[in-house]
This record gives C-alpha cells, structure tokens and sequence, in this order.
C-alpha cells in the first residue's frame, strides 16, 4: 500500500491519539521520499522524515517569541494504521533532526488544540524586556497580576480576584526571578498603594527579590525571614481577612469587589501576602504546620482581598514538603517555568508539553482560572541595569516608603466581628483591648505550634505560649513569644478582680 499523507488533520489526529503504544506496536513504515512542496523550514522537516520512510505532512505557522512553529500531519503506515506520534519523538530521530537543522537543543513536539506542533528552538529568539513594554491599566475594580506575553506578544494578564492564589516555580536559568520581578513591578507601577499592598517573606533574608523593597511604598511592613515569623504574619492575614468579612457583612456586601464598589473612599487594598523559597520555609522544623496554615488561609480568603503567592526554585531532588498537595490545591493560578518535569507536574499537573522541555530565560507554562487551559507564556526580562531605574519610578509616582513599621492591622473595627467556628484563638484573648494584633498573632501561632485542642482555656493557653517562650513544651527552643506571653499573662491579671500570678511550678 502506498503511504499517503491524510488532508483532514482533526480526524487524523484523532485517529493518533487511539493508536496503539509502540511499545507493544512494531511500526512498519513503506520507505519512500516525498518530494516536499513546501519552503524553508517546513520543508526541511517534511524532507529529513521522508528519507528515513516516515511520510509527515507539514506547514509552517506563525512563530512564538522563543521557538518557530510547524504544524504536522502524519501519514499511514503500509498496513493502513495512521502513523503514532510516539515514533517521530524518539530521542534518536529529534536528535538526528537538531543536527540536521543546527540547532542547539531538541526540537520537542507537542499535542494541542491546533494538533501536531513541532516547536523549533529560534536562534534569533525574541527578547521582551519589561522596561521596553507599553501597558495600559486594565478596567475593573480589581488590580491585574502580569504573566508575561503570548504567542502573539500581546501582554497576558488577569485579575486578582480570578488569580485567587498563585505559585511561580522554576530551576535556575528557567526565567522565574524575572517573571515574579515584572509581576511585582506591574503591580506597584500601575496601582497606588492604597490599591494594592505586599508583605513579604523570603527564607534569605531579602536576597530573592530583584527590587528595592526597602523602598517601595506598597510594602508596608519589615520582610519576615524566619520560619516563627511567618506563622505570626499568616495569624495576622487571617485576622485581617476575619476583620473584613464583619465588616461585609455588617453592610450587606458578599465580597472584597462589592464593598470597594459601596464604599470607594474607604482604603482596603488588595493584599498579596508573597512568599519566596517557599520549599524552604515547608521544609523547616515547623514546615508541616506553616503548610497546612497557609492551605487554611488561601481557602478562606477567596472572597476578602486577599491573596497567596508562593515562589518556589526546584530542588535538585524532587521532595514534596509535607501538606504541599494540599496547599497547591487552594492556590490555582501556577506559573511554571524550565524544572524537573516530576516536579512540574506535581505543580502544575499533566499538560500537552514536560517542563523540561520548556526553552529556559522565561518560556513557561501558566495555569489559571481565568484563561481556559494551560497556555504557554513568554515572561518579560528584568535586567540588573533595570532595577533601580524601575524602583525610582516607582517611588516617584507614589512617594516613598513612608513608616515600614507600622501596624496596619491596628485599626479599630466598626462593626463587632463574628467569631468563626474554626477560629483556634479563645474568645477572651480576641476582645481584649490591652493586646495588640501582632502580639495576639503570636500566642495563636504558638498555641497552634504546640496543641491540635480547639477550645483551650485562656490559662491553658497562656501556659502553652510561656513554654514555648522559654524553650519548654513539645515545639522545642524558639524565643520568639516572650513578648506575647508576658501580654497574655497580662490580660489574666486584667482579667481577674483578685489578680492573678504564674503558678510556681511554671518557673519560667
């Protein structure tokens, strides 16, 4: 039987991907050499397949920053059985083919929406440079998170409030750094801090982010580097989420883009709390609990104006930090570039292209609710000669980072806050005056360190924290709660007519 290339590609490709494994499936191929009648590249694919007796059909299509594209269409083999795509992606043959075009890497192929896709690494790739881009701010009441560009170059992004929680992943080289410093960067140049505010995380101290963070008025509090310190912040995150949700619904409203919509003049920002090395702090001592408090957090903030966003750089072996399914589950939106292609699933899930096939210096895959499947995005580049000129601009047209120390949960409530079932933190120590909201955030992130109870006595309570503060208790040394242990015994003496004092057996 002569081999014929099939016209009609959808039907091909159907009939593709119901062939059988080759491993069990010896293709037996009619060699012949179709002459090519198509130019360039196209052809040059077309051709080196046909002398080795495989008859593909090609045509080139329009090309991605990174890589030229060129369409495929198989042909049948002498028995009549359309050709398995598994049989033009064997390591030998994309090898034979990089040698034969001079390329520098693989060609990969990939089964998408418009079929078979061979993705040809571009010699002359295309460079997006944030510092070079045109935007325009987005309508709507939500601020936009920026990806990066399409195929097409146009800029890929989508509202905070369809992000919902996010993951940027990737090895070294993949591009990740600048992708998170132009997501940033948008952010803080398009919306005023009143908009959008940022705290931050990061496990080195500072090292990951590629701005000056020190500078920019969107972020608002001292970077928290220790694993202890995080636990506070997500405390604080969940009290300020608690706090808006009184206040929604206090006045009616079901969610962060309504009451902005009822009351505009009201400050109530959207708030990013940004986490970088994220691996890093799960797999510290306390890393089972950060995860499932984070996983706690991101699925009860959907509606209040707040978001996670996790940054993680791919380890050279692929362990899953404990709770980390889980948390990935209730963070939807996931930024994936160039990784070890376990670990990209594990992030990102299947999709039609391994992560370790993706280019490096930006190309990558995004997932999110707000686009419809998983696409391929080119992120922008962010130089080391562009960081202070975009920190300036920053600061220019908002101002300076006025009081980084200051407290902006430290703001009376309106409305008297409802208690949540799941809240872990006993009534009492919620409504006392005399304990501000960091220092309450610390005896509930210690209190959680150390005693899955959830209705613990205050005294129970205060005895656990004085533990911990003195390197006691079951969660090991940690001097982070002195102060917040000295506060909530405090709030036992005002608490109690007769005062009160420690038990002697406590001997802290």
């Amino acid at each position: 039987m002569a081999s014929t290339i099939t016209a009609a590609r959808s039907e091909t490709l159907a009939a593709q991907l119901a062939y059988g494994s080759p491993k069990t499936e010896t293709p037996q191929f009619t060699p012949v050499a179709l002459p090519s009648s198509q130019p360039g590249l196209a052809g040059e694919i077309e051709r080196f397949y046909a002398a080795r007796g495989i008859p593909v059909g090609t045509s080139e299509m329009p090309p991605a920053p990174a890589f030229r594209r060129v369409g495929l269409v198989l042909g049948h083999d002498k028995s009549g059985k359309p050709i398995d795509p598994n049989h033009i992606m064997t390591n030998a043959l994309l090898t034979g083919l990089q040698l034969a075009l001079g390329l520098d890497r693989q060609p990969s192929v990939t089964i998408s929406s418009l079929g078979l896709v061979m993705e040809v690494p571009r010699a002359d790739r295309e460079v997006f440079r944030y510092a070079e881009m045109q935007f325009t701010r987005p309508d709507g009441a939500s601020p936009h998170w920026l990806f990066g560009v399409g195929m097409d170059g146009q800029p890929i992004t989508a509202p905070l409030t369809e992000v919902v929680g996010s993951i940027t992943a990737g090895a070294s080289g993949s591009g990740k750094t600048s992708i998170d410093t132009s997501a940033m960067s948008y952010l803080c140049e398009t919306y005023s801090p009143d908009e959008v505010e940022i705290w931050l995380a990061d496990f080195q101290g500072g090292a990951s982010f590629e701005l000056g963070v020190d500078q920019i008025p969107h972020v608002t509090r001292p970077m928290v580097q220790d694993p202890a310190d995080l636990m506070a912040t997500i405390a604080e995150f969940a009290a300020e989420s608690d706090r808006r949700l009184a206040l929604f619904n206090a006045n009616g409203v079901k969610s962060w883009v309504e009451y902005r919509a009822k009351f505009p003049a009201e400050r109530m920002p959207y708030l990013i709390l940004w986490i970088e090395e994220a691996f890093s702090y799960l797999q510290s001592e306390v890393g089972k609990a950060l995860a499932n408090e984070l996983s706690a957090l991101a699925s009860r903030v959907r509606k209040t104006g707040l978001m996670l966003h996790l940054v993680i750089q791919s380890p050279s072996k692929v362990v899953l930090p404990d709770g980390f399914s889980a948390l990935r589950d209730n963070l939807p939106t996931r930024h994936v570039g160039r990784m070890e292609s376990a670990l990209g699933r594990a992030v990102i899930g299947e999709s039609t292209m391994p992560t370790m096939s993706l280019l490096g210096k930006g190309d990558s895959l995004l997932q999110c609710p707000a686009i419809s499947g998983v696409v391929r995005v080119q992120g922008l580049l962010v130089s080391p000669e562009d960081r202070d000129p975009i920190t300036a601009r920053i600061v220019a047209k908002w101002g300076e980072r006025s009081n980084p120390e200051r407290e902006t949960l430290d703001r009376a409530l309106t409305v008297e806050a409802v208690p949540m079932a799941t809240d872990l933190l006993p009534t009492e120590l919620a409504t006392q005056p005399t304990i501000t909201s960091t220092e309450r955030a610390r005896v509930l992130s210690a209190w959680r360190l150390i005693q899955s109870d959830r209705k613990p006595s205050l005294e129970k309570l205060v005895k656990s924290v004085w533990d911990v503060s003195k390197g006691g208790g079951t969660s090991g040394k940690n001097a982070a709660y002195p102060a917040a242990c000295d506060k909530a015994v405090r709030i036992l003496r005002d608490a109690n007519p007769k005062g009160w004092n420690p038990p002697k057996h406590w001997n802290r």
